[in-house]
């Protein structure tokens, strides 16, 4: 019994000695040294200062944000255009052919809206599809409008469908169609 706890004293003096040398080795820091440090801060201040920013002429249209940006394409510009420039566009005496001007993003989502044929829907699990002239839509797919060859396009994005209707939005705007399924009966 004494042998077995002398070894045991000795064990857990060993144990001790090593652990102390062990710390001492750990000792050091791993901290940079001052110096250093203060080097690396001031190349990390001087890149994090913002620059100055050079004076922009006002008479610059920003590409980001041009005036005008959300108005549409009106048909009787194109019009006037494509007819020599014989008129102007808000001139009486040379009316215009084609589909009538709209001036609003609500104007154009109430005119065109209706001319969308949607069939039906279809539902797959919890999504719904939009059935329009033969292919299926879901939400968040484009829908492009154009009331004659000459006409602007519209596209209209898909933002809710249900199982009797469903929400175009364009241009920040946005409208709830009923689905209208005609009967073909009579020929």
């Amino acid at each position: 019994m004494k042998t077995m706890a002398s070894r045991l004293r000795w064990i857990v003096l060993l144990a001790g000695v090593s652990a102390s040398a062990l710390f001492a080795a750990a000792g050091k820091s791993d901290l940079v040294p001052s110096d250093k440090r203060a080097a690396a801060i001031a190349t990390g201040t001087r890149l994090a200062r913002p620059s100055e920013i050079p004076a922009v002429a006002p008479d610059i249209i920003s590409p980001f944000s041009p005036p005008d940006f959300d108005l549409t394409d009106a048909p009787a510009v194109t019009t006037a255009k494509a007819g020599g420039g014989a008129g102007t566009a808000g001139s009486a005496s040379a009316p215009a052919p084609g589909p009538a001007k709209m001036s609003s993003t609500r104007e154009i989502l109430e005119t065109l809206t209706p001319q969308i044929p949607a069939t039906g829907t279809i539902q797959r699990g919890s999504e719904f599809l939009l059935m329009v002239a033969g292919k299926n839509f879901k939400v968040g797919d484009i829908i492009t409008i154009r009331q004659s060859p000459e006409a602007p396009k519209y596209d209209f994005e898909i933002t809710s469908i249900k199982s009797t209707e469903f929400t175009l939005r364009y241009q920040g705007e946005i409208k709830t169609r009923a689905i209208v399924i005609k009967s073909s009966s009579s020929k």
